[in-house]
């Protein structure tokens, strides 16, 4: 089987790496509260693991369509309009399994061959790759609000 170029250049994720090693370092015993991969040090809040096992009694068990299941969406949309005043409708919302997969989406919706994209240093572990895939990217170092951005070419 032949493999694409883009996969060929695809690195481990740097933040399960760090994971890895926070939870070999726990396995040692030392006390760590690992921040790596943003899953809470807990277990299921009860209210939700109960509406988690109601849903699979009542046979909700299938896949659900790729954007999320038009209620969440509505909710989605609500909570925006509640919290922000934005009017959202639930057609323009969609639902992740989490930030990293949302940001992917974003960048490979809106990119494309050619585009320059800005990446702060304060950044999630895999955000260069997911903003770079097949993509130049200009890197620039954070700056603080009112300062002016040096302006640098792109890499190929």
């Amino acid at each position: 089987m032949r493999i694409s170029d883009r996969l060929k250049k695809l690195k481990p994720s740097a933040t399960l790496a760090v994971n890895a090693k926070a939870q070999e370092l726990k396995a040692q015993g030392r006390d760590i509260v690992s921040l790596a991969v943003g899953e809470p040090d807990f277990g299921t809040p009860g209210p939700r693991a109960r509406g988690r096992q109601e849903a699979i009694d009542d046979g909700f068990t299938r896949y659900t369509p790729v954007p999320g299941i038009p209620d969440l969406r509505a909710a989605i949309a609500g909570y925006y309009a509640q919290t922000y005043g934005v009017c959202a409708k639930p057609e323009n919302a969609i639902a992740t399994c989490g930030g990293k997969q949302a940001l992917y989406n974003l960048l490979m919706a809106l990119l494309n061959p050619g585009d320059e994209v800005l990446i702060p240093r304060a950044l999630l572990g895999e955000l260069p790759r997911h903003g770079g895939a097949g993509r130049r990217r200009a890197r620039h170092r954070a700056h603080h609000a009112g300062e002016r951005l040096p302006r640098q070419r792109a890499r190929p």
